[in-house]
C-alpha cells in the first residue's frame, strides 16, 4: 500500500530534526508571508489544555460575529463527498444531511467566538421541566416549528402527536435505538413518550440520568429526530425516499451521482436570531479530491471543507482573495478496533497495549496536522493525543495523555518498540512476533467514504513496520453491507482479529463514553467491568464537575487497557472565499445550525469579480 501520508512518514524521518529545529517565520515561511499578505495580525486562540496558539504570519483573518449584520439570501455552493445510500434520518450511517433537514427535541447551545461548553437549549422545544424526583420530563413544543412545505405534509405546524410518532418509530426500527429505548436495552434511559394534549410531551426515565437532554439532541443519523406523524404509513409518506423534517433547510432537488439541493425551511421559526440565512445550498458530488481542490481555487466551491492540511498554504499563496481562519480542534477519524470474540488473541490487553507502542504518534499527528509546514509559514498548530475521547469534545473535557494528571499509563502514547515485543513475549509469544490472525477493512473498491483511506495506510504502515504483528489482509468487497454491520462494533456478535473504524460523533462526553465503552453501549468494541461502572456513574451524575472528573476518570484507564484506541487530534485552519461571512463564529454546538449560521455578501469574491 502507498499514500502521500506514507510517503510524508517516511521523509519526515530523515528531515525530523532540521524541521523541529525551524524557525517560525523565516526562510520560505516569511517569503510566503510576504507574497500573500494578510489581515488582522495577531490572532489567537485558546486550545482544551489552556495553551495558546499564535499567528505571527499576518496570514490568519481573525473570525468575528457578523450576525446582526448578516444579509439575507443567496445560494451558497459547497461540496457533497458521498450518495445517501438512504434519506431515513432514523438510520445510521452515511445520511449526513439529515442534520440540516430535521429537528432534534434539544440542541447543545453554539459557542460564539468559543467552543461549545454542553449546555442545553431548546430545539422542537421550547420549555420543559424535570420532576423532583429526576423521572419525568414534561416539555413544551415550539408552536414556530414547522415541517418543510413539501406533500403530504406541506409545511404544517410540529405537535406532540409527531413527536410521540418519532419516537415510535426510532424504538422500532433506528439501528441507534438501543441508545436511547430501555425496551430495547435496559441500560438506555427512556422508558416512554406521550402526548398529554397538543403540544405537551412526558417522557418517563427508567433512573434518573443527568444527559439524556444531550443524547436527545445528538444530531448524527440514526438519532431520535422529529419526523411527521405521516410517515407512520410508508404508502403515505416514504422517509426513505422522501425527506421531511422540521429543521432550517430542506431536501429540494436529488440525482444520484450528481449531487443535491437544499433550500431553506420557510417554518423553521425556532431562531431568534435569524437563522438561516442563506436561501439555498448546493452539494454537488465531488468525490476526487484534485477536482475539489481545482474547483475551490476558481470559486466554484466556496469553502475549503475537507481541504488537507498540507494543501491549506500552497493554496492561500496561489489564490491570495482566500481567507485563512484558525479552527478548533479536529480529530482523526480512523480508530483500531480489536475483536472481542472468544477466540482472539487481543481479549488479552498486553497485546493491545504492545499494538499502540508500534505507533509514532508525534510523527503522525505532526505530519497529517502539517505541524512544521504551519509553524515554518508562521503558524502554530497544536496536536493532542486521545484516549477514548475526541479532541474536539466540549471545552475542558479532554485530558491530555501525555500531560501531567494522566498518570502511569502515558507509557502508552510514546513509541516504544522494545516495550511491545516484551509485552508480547509475556503474552505466550515466544518469538516476540504476533501471527495468525486477520486484519479486516474495506477494499477500496467497495463504495467507502472517502475520508477512510485519509492516512490511513501510514496508520497501519507503522504497525506493520515494526515486525511485532504479521496477519493476513482480509479487504472486505462491500463496506456497508458486509464490512459496516460486522466490524464497525460488536454491538451486533462479536469478531476476531483486528479492524480500522471511522469514528467521529459530536455527542455529550458522558453519553459517548457510554456508547464506546459501556458492554450495553451501541458502538463499543470493547468494555470490562469498571468501565460499565464508570461509565454508569458518569451518566447518573448531575453535578458538571463530578461528572466531568468521572469522564477524565475513564480516559485514564482507557489509556492502559486499549480497548478502541484513538490517535489523536489538532486545531488547524480552514479557508474560504470571502463571501462566506460569520465563519469560525459558531462553535461545536448544534450541527443543525452550522451552514445555517453563515451568510454571503454579493460585493465580495467570488461573487463579484
Amino acid at each position: 500500500m502507498k499514500s502521500n501520508y506514507w510517503d510524508q512518514l517516511y521523509h519526515a524521518r530523515i528531515s525530523r530534526r532540521r524541521a523541529l529545529a525551524a524557525t517560525a517565520g523565516l526562510g520560505a515561511g516569511a517569503a510566503f508571508v510576504a507574497a500573500c499578505g494578510g489581515s488582522d495580525n495577531g490572532s489567537s486562540k485558546s486550545s482544551s489544555s489552556g495553551s495558546t496558539t499564535k499567528d505571527v504570519s499576518g496570514l490568519v483573518v481573525r473570525a468575528q460575529d457578523e450576525t446582526k449584520n448578516a444579509k439575507k439570501g443567496g445560494s451558497y455552493k459547497t461540496r457533497g463527498t458521498f450518495e445517501p445510500s438512504t434519506l431515513d434520518p432514523h438510520m445510521f450511517p452515511n445520511n449526513f444531511y439529515v442534520y440540516q433537514t430535521y429537528s432534534n427535541l434539544w440542541q447543545i447551545k453554539d459557542g460564539v467566538i468559543d467552543y461549545s461548553n454542553g449546555d442545553i437549549d431548546g430545539d422542537v422545544f421550547e420549555s420543559w421541566e424535570l420532576s423532583p424526583d429526576k423521572l419525568t420530563i414534561t416539555a413544551k413544543v415550539n408552536a414556530n416549528a414547522h415541517f418543510a412545505p413539501v406533500a403530504p405534509v406541506n409545511g404544517r405546524a410540529v405537535d406532540a402527536k409527531d413527536v410521540v410518532a418519532s419516537w415510535d418509530r426510532h424504538k422500532t426500527s433506528s439501528n441507534q435505538r438501543a441508545d436511547f429505548a430501555n425496551a430495547v436495552n435496559p441500560a438506555a434511559p427512556i422508558v416512554s413518550m406521550a402526548a398529554a394534549d397538543d403540544k405537551t410531551v412526558v417522557i418517563k426515565l427508567a433512573e434518573p440520568n443527568a444527559v439524556v437532554m444531550a443524547r436527545l439532541a445528538r444530531s448524527t443519523p440514526g438519532s431520535m429526530f422529529v419526523i411527521p406523524k405521516e410517515a407512520a404509513d410508508p404508502k403515505v409518506l416514504d422517509l426513505n425516499k422522501t425527506s421531511i423534517g422540521s429543521g432550517p433547510y430542506y431536501i429540494a432537488d436529488y440525482q444520484p451521482s450528481t449531487g443535491l439541493t437544499l433550500k431553506r425551511n420557510p417554518g423553521f421559526g425556532q431562531d431568534r436570531r435569524g437563522f438561516p440565512f442563506m436561501d439555498q445550498l448546493e452539494y454537488p458530488t465531488v468525490q476526487e479530491y484534485a477536482t475539489f481542490l481545482a474547483q475551490f481555487k476558481t470559486g466554484s466551491i466556496y469553502d475549503g471543507t475537507g481541504i488537507r492540511a498540507e494543501d491549506i498554504l500552497p493554496t492561500k499563496k496561489d489564490v491570495p482573495a482566500l481567507e485563512l481562519m484558525q479552527t478548533y480542534y479536529a480529530t482523526r477519524l480512523q480508530r483500531v478496533g480489536f475483536g472481542m470474540a472468544n477466540d482472539s488473541l487481543f481479549k488479552d490487553e498486553r497485546l493491545r497495549q504492545a499494538w499502540v507502542l508500534t505507533w509514532d504518534r508525534d510523527l503522525y499527528m505532526g505530519t497529517v496536522y502539517n505541524v512544521d509546514k504551519f509553524r515554518e509559514g508562521g503558524l502554530t498548530v497544536d496536536v493532542v493525543n486521545e484516549s477514548g475521547l475526541q479532541a474536539n469534545t466540549y471545552a475542558g473535557w479532554l485530558l491530555d495523555p501525555l500531560g501531567k494528571d494522566f498518570g502511569p499509563n502515558s507509557k502508552y502514547f510514546k513509541k516504544d518498540l522494545a516495550e511491545a515485543k516484551k509485552l508480547i513475549t509475556a503474552a505466550g509469544f515466544a518469538s516476540g512476533v504476533v501471527d495468525n490472525f486477520e486484519l479486516v477493512y474495506p477494499a477500496r473498491s467497495a463504495a467507502v467514504p472517502a475520508a477512510y483511506f485519509d492516512g490511513l495506510d501510514a496508520l497501519i504502515g507503522m504497525t506493520q513496520e515494526s515486525g511485532l504483528f504479521k496477519w493476513k489482509l482480509n479487504q472486505v468487497q462491500n463496506y456497508y453491507a458486509d464490512w459496516f454491520p460486522k466490524y464497525h462494533n460488536q454491538s451486533m456478535g462479536t469478531f476476531s482479529g483486528v479492524t480500522v473504524s471511522l469514528s467521529s460523533l459530536a455527542e455529550d462526553p458522558a453519553n459517548y463514553l457510554f456508547s464506546y465503552y459501556n458492554s450495553k453501549g451501541s458502538l463499543r468494541q470493547g468494555s470490562d467491568s469498571t468501565l460499565d461502572d464508570l461509565t454508569g456513574k458518569a451518566i447518573k451524575e448531575f453535578d458538571t464537575k463530578k461528572r466531568q472528573d468521572v469522564v477524565k476518570e475513564i480516559q485514564r484507564y482507557e489509556g492502559g487497557k486499549n480497548f478502541y484506541p484513538r490517535v489523536g487530534g489538532g486545531t488547524g485552519f480552514s479557508l474560504a472565499w470571502p463571501a462566506v461571512r460569520n465563519r469560525e463564529v459558531y462553535r461545536g454546538g448544534a450541527r443543525s445550525l452550522a451552514v445555517a449560521t453563515l451568510f454571503l455578501d454579493p460585493e465580495k469574491a467570488p461573487l463579484k469579480k
